[in-house]
């Protein structure tokens, strides 16, 4: 028995101590949990993408290799997340991708500090819960899948707010009023909107009776604490000598000065962000509140604003901080000019929304026909998997390989080209990158059509292409083209960049000549004079060389078909089709065509899922409507083997 009875003892202290220590390991799997959450959605390598992503390759470069990012340079944030990239590149990994997972840690951190601090003053239930349902806002999500400062600074807004509350418990400490005094400065080496937050980290120490507590060499260890990180900012000027700037072409061209440096500093080239918002302020309320409804829910908004009610007369001094913070802050994003970026600094002007669905879930309610009180945690229960529902598909960019195509499209590029790449965007930062390992292009950043049109027309003998962004920016996206009353003609690519060049330049008839000619015709004046294909599992790339044969009577309608045919050639079906608006991805309309051009146009016709039929009986047909009749003028049937499947 007696072994017996030591076995039983000893499984109920495991079981003991299991009980005990579980509750102390939540912080441990929410890091765990969301840590792997937005690592397995994070973008990977170069980022590509619109309003916040637009500075992620930026950010990206100045991180891998240790330079200076865009103004005010956040040295915090550069110098912290370039050693982790060294860390992940020691491991075999990506650098880019793991300044992206920088991102990562330090929202996972967030999210820890955040329960620690909930966990003050709630049980743990309401806290994970309230947590959980931060972690999957579209906010939180959004900045820890890419590489943005943000996440840094929201890890040193709740770190502040963690140390302030356990600065109004214990008021007689004062490190934890110098912990947050230091977390300061770090967040002003970093972002500078940390200073939104200093009202409320000033009202609790005022409130906790820190002016009577506090004496002169209190101060001091204080002012001491809040300058030591901004010492980080003499990376700047310790990086000056060596030119070493990556994405500022547009702003300074390498080497900078020292007077360079302190204008980027102290915030060269943003004092125009802020804007007056009392003029549209309806318009305003509306933009920010309606950023926040989209990442927290409506449902989430409105139980958030209830709990922090209730918070606030629990804990007046500290939920009246949170209120202030967070609404001086949602103040502020109503100035924000770049509307489309502000939106990643909405992490911080929620955190009152976060402490109120901690507090609601924290409570209960009893109902007469109910014998046992009903806690308040359900609805954030049905809030959480709502959150994921609609954030996984708008978060998840672990498949976007645009970065990589991007950089594909300027190692594909023939020497000594030149790329309009819009300046400020990520086209040019994957230049860079590309231009630094060894590939011999020049990167133009001016964005007017007389500038692009003389280099087309006077380096002739080099390729000018326009990337995806500096067709953007001119307007060609949304169906304006500047260039072709400049008399610049475009020819196809397969990759996100055009070329640009003179109207019958005689480059183009060459190629034709080395394609595998039919000319056949295709429409009235117009010649289907050669081709070149490949296909891959995504689907089938044809090179098209049309030829102005004569007179071209109207805007004719390119169309791509995959058709299955019978045994005398007749069409009987359609497979797949690739229709668009003009020829060279709808930037060179027929009837901009001259006497005697030839145009390469690039068609991509992606597989379908289902299976083909037999070879012999697809052809690949190509040709044009006329949008006057809606009727086809003509169309040349080309063999599927040409791009047969893989």
């Amino acid at each position: 028995m007696a072994p017996f009875a030591h076995t039983h003892s000893a499984v109920n202290r495991s079981q003991r101590w299991l009980t005990n220590a579980l509750p102390h390991l939540i912080p441990l799997f929410l890091f765990i949990g969301f840590l792997a959450l937005y690592v397995s959605t994070a973008a990977r390598g170069y980022i590509v993408g619109g309003g916040a992503e637009a500075e992620s390759m930026e950010l990206q470069r100045a991180v891998v290799h240790n330079g200076i990012a865009h103004a005010t340079s956040y040295p915090a944030y550069v110098i912290l997340a370039h050693y982790f990239t060294r860390i992940g590149a020691a491991l075999g990994g990506d650098p880019f991708t793991w300044v992206t997972y920088f991102s990562s840690l330090t929202v996972a951190l967030a999210l820890v500090v955040t329960y620690l601090t909930l966990r003050l003053y709630m049980r743990r239930t309401a806290a994970a819960l309230a947590v959980m349902c931060f972690g999957l806002s579209g906010v939180m999500w959004h900045i820890a899948t890419i590489a943005e400062v943000q996440g840094l600074h929201i890890l040193t807004v709740t770190g502040i707010l963690y140390l302030m509350a356990r600065y109004q418990r214990q008021p007689e400490k004062t490190a934890f009023l110098e912990g947050a005094a230091l977390l300061f400065g770090l967040g002003l080496a970093n972002h500078r909107i940390i200073l939104l937050w200093a009202p409320s980290a000033a009202l609790i120490a005022l409130g906790s009776g820190a002016l009577r507590r506090l004496h002169l060499w209190s101060y001091v260890r204080l002012l001491a604490a809040l300058a030591l990180p901004l010492l980080l900012y003499y990376d700047v000027f310790f990086k000056v000598p060596a030119g070493v700037v990556y994405g500022l072409g547009t702003t300074f061209n390498p080497p900078i000065n020292a007077y360079n440096a302190l204008q980027i500093v102290f915030g060269y080239g943003q004092e125009g962000l802020l804007i007056s918002p009392l003029p549209e302020l309806w318009a305003r309320i509306q933009l920010v509140g309606g950023f926040h409804l989209e990442f927290f829910t409506p449902f989430g908004v409105l139980l958030g604003a209830l709990g922090i009610i209730l918070f606030v007369r629990k804990q007046p001094l500290y939920g009246a901080s949170l209120v202030l913070g967070s609404a001086i802050s949602f103040a502020f994003f109503m100035t924000w000019r770049q509307d489309h970026k502000a939106f990643i600094y909405y992490a911080q002007s929620g955190l009152a929304l976060i402490f109120g669905l901690a507090c609601l879930a924290d409570g209960q309610v009893r109902l007469p026909r109910f014998g046992r009180p009903l806690s308040l945690a359900v609805p954030l229960l049905a809030l959480i998997p709502l959150l994921f529902a609609v954030g996984l598909p708008a978060n998840n960019r672990a498949a976007d390989r645009r970065g990589a195509e991007y950089y594909a499209a300027y190692a594909s590029l023939p020497p000594q080209s030149v790329v309009f790449t819009g300046g400020w965007s990520p086209d040019h930062w994957i230049g860079l990158e590309a231009a630094d390992n060894g590939y011999e292009i020049a990167l133009f950043h001016d964005r007017e059509a007389t500038f692009i049109a003389a280099v087309a027309n006077e380096r002739r003998a080099q390729n000018v292409y326009l990337a995806h962004w500096m067709q953007m920016y001119l307007g060609m996206l949304s169906g304006q083209n500047p260039l072709l009353a400049l008399g610049m003609g475009f020819g196809g690519t397969h990759t996100p960049f055009v070329q640009v060049v003179p109207r019958g330049d005689p480059r183009l008839a060459a190629e034709a000549e080395s394609a595998t000619q039919i000319g056949q015709a295709a429409a009235t004046g117009i010649q289907l004079y050669s081709y070149s294909a490949f296909a891959d599992d995504q689907g089938a790339y044809f090179t098209l060389y049309w030829r102005v044969v004569g007179e071209i009577p109207e805007r004719f309608i390119p169309f791509a078909h995959l058709r299955t045919v019978d045994a005398e050639g007749n069409t009987t079906g359609l497979i797949t089709q690739r229709d668009y608006p003009d020829p060279v991805r709808g930037y060179y309309p027929t009837s901009a065509w001259q006497a005697g051009e030839t145009i390469r146009d690039t068609v991509f016709i992606a597989w379908t899922a289902a299976a083909l039929p037999p070879p012999e009986q697809l052809r690949w047909v190509f040709g044009f409507v006329s949008p006057s009749t809606g009727e086809r003028v003509g169309e040349v049937f080309l063999p599927f083997a040409a791009a047969a499947r893989p």
